[in-house]
């Protein structure tokens, strides 16, 4: 199992998840608001962030950090990405609808 935090754009050569890496698309892997898990080199990733709105790379960051993350999204090896909403009020507030 490996958890890693986007914001770099490449991992160095040689590493085991450098290609899987790579196969991130841009928006995902640049950005520092993301943690990334994955329990094999093939792939996918899930891809943890905060279930509010995540901030610019320009903004300040609030303080604290929320101590948690949820998974918001999946990602595979072939750059292909599902994003899981969460309904902001009503009945569904917090969760994820299907």
């Amino acid at each position: 199992m490996w958890l890693v935090r986007g914001g770099k754009a490449a991992q160095p050569d040689g590493h085991t998840l450098a290609r899987l890496w790579a196969s991130l698309p841009p928006d995902i892997r640049l950005s520092p608001h993301l943690y990334l898990a994955t329990n094999s080199a093939q792939g996918p990733w899930w891809i943890l962030g905060w279930p509010e709105r995540v901030p610019g790379t320009e903004d300040v960051l609030p303080a604290p950090l929320p101590p948690y993350r949820v998974l918001t999204g999946l990602a595979d090896r072939f750059g292909q990405t599902l994003t899981y909403r969460r309904e902001a009020a009503g009945d569904l507030a917090g969760k994820s609808p299907a």
